[in-house]
């Protein structure tokens, strides 16, 4: 999401600091992909002199076409020429995030749980002056999830087990229930959420959950997201 929620001013000074200092010392010019951590201090866990799928993601929210203007670069042009200043880009006002868009449903029997490969076959934007209405765009376009119509949810034994999760979902209108192989399928589902399938039962579970069309959240972070959007913008 952009801008950051919860970045303090300090911890993106020195993400600036990091990055120039890493883009200084590797001679990068154009564009450098660096992906960081920052929990008690800022930790770089993956740098690429190359373009990220974010790229046109902030292009659109910045109205720069960043790759055009990196090109810029590497030919010789300077910050200054292409109407650029160091340091990181104003903030907007409002909220943008980007989304997974996931094609389960149409590929019976693919591995369903988070990974490190790439399951995802295309992405979303959502936009909204407060990161509440960013988060429901997001979710109705990505998943089909209108998040302001809130009702019982599904999940696994293993993910019963965030009992911090599950209150908060509680409290945001999703009381869940833990599956049980074979048991009958209720109608009125808001979600599930199985964020492993290996076991028979988490396998039945998102193979019941795409052939009734019922939006199915892979990741304890996306159902947790929900837990954010405030009551008054469920309205």
């Amino acid at each position: 999401m952009y801008p950051p929620q919860h970045l303090t001013d300090a911890q993106k000074a020195e993400i600036v600091k990091i990055a120039t200092q890493i883009g200084e010392s590797v001679h990068c010019v154009g564009m450098m992909n660096i992906q960081f951590i920052v929990a008690d201090q800022v930790y770089v866990i993956e740098v690429n002199p190359r373009a990220s799928r974010t790229v046109p993601f902030m292009s659109k929210i910045t109205h720069k076409h960043l790759a055009q203007l990196a090109t810029q670069m590497i030919i010789g042009k300077s910050l200054a020429e292409i109407g650029l200043e160091p340091g990181l880009f104003p903030e907007p006002d409002s909220v943008y995030v980007k989304a997974p868009v996931f094609s389960f449903a149409k590929l019976p029997g693919a591995p369903t749980a988070l990974s490190p490969e790439m399951k995802s076959t295309g992405e979303d934007l959502g936009h909204g002056k407060t990161l509440g209405e960013a988060l429901h765009r997001a979710f109705f376009d990505s998943y089909h999830f209108d998040s302001h119509v809130t009702g019982p949810i599904m999940v696994t034994p293993t993910d019963a087990k965030n009992t911090e999760l599950m209150d908060a979902l509680a409290s945001a209108g999703y009381p869940h229930t833990v599956y049980e192989l074979d048991q009958a399928w209720p109608d009125d589902l808001a979600f599930v959420l199985a964020t492993e399938d290996e076991s028979d039962l988490a396998k039945q579970l998102t193979t019941r959950a795409l052939s009734h069309e019922v939006t199915l959240f892979t990741a304890q972070d996306t159902a947790a997201a929900l837990a954010t959007v405030p009551s008054v913008e469920r309205a």
